[in-house]
């Protein structure tokens, strides 16, 4: 079984490898016997400021708040095309079983694998490597024997809480500005 990990930061991908044995470096990512390893450089993937949404909220007004996309758009900031584009291309393999989300352990880190994920239209299977530190040596002491796990309801809450995030900023701004 050939598998696929991705983590946050090329630092933590890297101790992850030397565990793993994915010493072979490649543009963006180490390879290794069964397994890839890749990294996200952290926040890679990011809603879409309102201007993406229509021009005239460039400059916004008092009438046109409270902004809510129908849908909500995700984009890669340029100079993270690179990344994301070796990502895309590894996400979208056809030699991997599954892919590993070995992001940081919390929502941020599995908002950030879920964003990448879902912008390279993945079908790969989705497990995760849940690990509080990411330290070389305790990647190393720990990593055999930390359970790989299937989640997905974590990635819903997680969604629903940014899009709430930004709703609720948007009320927020709007109650501001009228005096409230």
């Amino acid at each position: 079984m050939k598998y696929l990990v991705i983590a946050e930061k090329p630092s933590v991908s890297k101790s992850i490898a030397k565990v793993i044995g994915a010493y072979r470096q490649e543009d963006g990512y180490l390879e290794g016997g069964d397994c890839v390893v890749s990294w996200c450089l952290g926040h890679l993937a990011e809603y879409a400021a309102p201007e993406h949404y229509d021009e005239r909220y460039e400059n916004w007004r008092f009438e046109d708040l409270p902004i809510l996309p129908v849908e909500w758009k995700l984009l890669v900031h340029n100079t993270k095309k690179p990344q994301f584009n070796v990502l895309r291309k590894l996400l979208r393999s056809k030699k991997f079983d599954y892919v590993v989300n070995a992001c940081d352990a919390g929502r941020e880190g599995e908002a950030i694998f879920r964003r990448v994920y879902a912008l390279a239209e993945s079908e790969l299977p989705i497990k995760r490597l849940w690990i509080s530190s990411m330290a070389v040596s305790y990647t190393h002491l720990t990593l055999p024997t930390k359970r790989i796990v299937e989640v997905s309801g974590v990635a819903v809450a997680i969604k629903k809480k940014k899009q709430t995030e930004g709703k609720l900023s948007l009320i927020h701004n709007n109650e501001e500005i009228q005096g409230r």
